[in-house]
């Protein structure tokens, strides 16, 4: 219990310090790998600050269709973010849609998303991201690899 008690003032002290800004804004594009269909995807993603330590991150991500099934992932991530040196890294959690579409049927299923990510600020406006998330959709569970760069504003 005591060590419990530690890292959770520890983790308090660290969000504290994180240096997002309350209502800022990003759009971007990102490339990313998912490990369970083994195929590329190519998605968009919206971010917006919900406080000085939270942001909300939307975002859509078409897998290329491979023997006329493709996929597609709806996400609702949230990012706790942690400022280190000269980036941002951040644990997320959310939501996941996943719609398999298929030569003669398509289905939808609704999961979860955890993983986690890092920020490097190229300029003021642009910045390049990584992130590692693990979607735990029924029956179609898979691990998503991505990188991209977004416009801030």
């Amino acid at each position: 219990m005591k060590k419990l008690t530690v890292l959770l003032i520890a983790l308090f002290i660290a969000v504290a310090g994180a240096s997002a800004q309350k209502g800022e804004k990003s759009i971007g594009m990102n490339l990313g790998y998912g490990t369970e269909i083994e195929r590329l995807g190519l998605g968009a993603r919206f971010q917006y600050g919900l406080t000085d330590m939270i942001r909300i991150a939307p975002d859509l991500t078409y897998f290329f269709s491979n023997n006329g099934v493709d996929l597609w992932d709806i996400n609702i991530n949230f990012h706790f973010l942690f400022p280190v040196e000269k980036v941002k890294l951040y644990p997320l959690t959310g939501f996941i849609i996943s719609t398999v579409n298929g030569k003669h049927d398509s289905e939808s299923r609704l999961g979860v998303n955890i993983g986690g990510g890092i920020q490097c600020d190229l300029t003021p406006e642009l910045m390049f991201n990584g992130e590692l998330k693990y979607g735990i959709v029924k029956d179609f569970d898979q691990a998503v690899i991505s990188m991209g760069i977004a416009y801030r504003f």
